[in-house]
């Protein structure tokens, strides 16, 4: 038995009892609350009802029922009518009118008021159900299952509504959050878009300017009357201009072309030297046809390039076999000048005459006719006649003797 009303307190009545008055709040647990003056009425419920695995508490007054529903929450409220502070419909206003308590079903008990109209006053300030003293506990029990029963399926469906609310929370969320990506993945195409955009046009502008660039250094390269090629570390031309190509060619056979070649030890000399100084400046090499005797002069220059990993040599080349030729010719008439020279300087000194004969000795120790020697020694040419003496001495009948001066 609990102790009495007045104590203040509520207890298991038999040792070792699982229900206690005031035992932890629990979370969707089926709590009962009776509420009645009479303490033997609440040792039945507790007697009825303990073994329905639900914490069962009690209170004496309307003023205690409503501090026990302020603790925790409830399953269903069995509620006396006659109580001494307050009766049970008021205390049944309170509770419908406080919005934590208003959905707790209320059984209301009753052995003094059974009135049709207690009943439906009752009924209309939120009684769910009625119970009269004396009742069958087998009665109590299947009310108050039935109400644990809804209770328990109503917070299944509290429990499943929360899941389903924060699911849907959660799916609205990644759903906004999935927008925000999209939203920012739209953005960051349209900007790489953009960009991509801006780049080709700035490539397509590059490579016309490159186009541009390229296409004047390829008027360069292909109209300067130097010879250019690019040769790789071996000697091999990878490319050339014409004025290149023209220079090593010769005229081998009417309508036919021969190839001039570098001497290609002297050629990878000319590298070599390149690659360990950094350039050759204007060495004279000399073109050679493996067809032909034609030989050809040329001032090459090689300076060594880096195309990436690339090691190339561009040499240049110009043909100086005309200038080689009017060298020689300068030269050789420079030494025939000279020996005009040295000719003219031997007639105009002492020449050995005959003092008979009137001939003339050269160098070599000949004797020759003096026009002979002066005509070959000078621009001078005789033509043949006779003298008025010389006329009379052959002729004495024809030419009569010249006077005296």
């Amino acid at each position: 038995m609990p102790e009495s009303p007045s104590s203040g307190t509520r207890e298991a009545c038999e040792p070792g009892a699982h229900f206690m008055n005031n035992p932890p709040s629990t979370i969707g647990t089926a709590n009962i609350l009776a509420v009645d003056n009479d303490v033997d009425f609440l040792e039945v419920c507790r007697w009825t009802m303990e073994d329905m695995g639900c914490p069962i508490f009690f209170a004496t007054s309307g003023e205690e029922a409503l501090q026990r529903l302020e603790e925790r929450e409830y399953a269903v409220i069995l509620l006396d009518i006659a109580m001494d502070d307050m009766d049970g419909f008021e205390i049944a206003t309170h509770i419908r009118n406080n919005p934590n308590t208003r959905h707790v079903p209320i059984l209301f008990i009753s052995g003094i008021v059974k009135t049709e109209k207690a009943v439906i006053h009752g009924y209309e300030i939120g009684a769910v159900d009625y119970l009269f003293k004396p009742f069958q506990t087998e009665a109590l029990r299947a009310k108050v299952l039935f109400f644990l029963d809804l209770y328990r399926k109503n917070k299944a469906i509290e429990n499943q509504n929360a899941q389903l609310l924060q699911t849907k929370q959660n799916l609205e969320q990644e759903i906004t959050q999935r927008k925000r990506a999209e939203s920012a993945l739209q953005e960051a195409h349209d900007l790489l878009e953009k960009r991509v955009e801006q780049r080709t046009q700035q490539l397509i502008e590059a490579n016309q300017l490159l186009a541009a660039s390229e296409q004047k250094y390829r008027v360069l390269f292909e109209s300067t009357p130097a010879g250019i090629a690019i040769c790789d570390t071996q000697g091999w031309v990878l490319t050339c201009n014409p004025a290149w190509r023209q220079m090593l060619q010769c005229q081998s056979t009417p309508g036919e072309n021969a190839t001039l070649e570098p001497d290609r030890k002297i050629l990878h000399q000319l590298l070599a030297t390149a690659t360990e100084f950094g350039v050759v400046r204007d060495r004279e090499i000399v073109l050679n046809s493996p067809d032909t005797q034609e030989i050809k002069f040329a001032l090459m220059n090689v300076n060594p390039v880096q195309v990436g990993d690339l090691s190339l040599f561009m040499v240049t080349a110009r043909d100086i076999t005309q200038r080689k030729q009017t060298l020689a010719e300068r030269d050789r008439l420079i030494q025939e000048l000279q020996d005009a020279l040295a000719k003219v300087k031997t007639l105009s000194g002492l020449l050995p005459i005959c003092a008979c004969c009137k001939k003339i000795r050269d160098d070599s120790g000949y004797w020759t006719q003096i026009e002979l020697f002066i005509q070959k020694h000078s621009d001078a040419l005789f033509t043949h006649g006779l003298c008025p003496e010389c006329t009379h001495s052959l002729y004495p009948g024809l030419c009569p003797r010249p006077e005296a001066e």
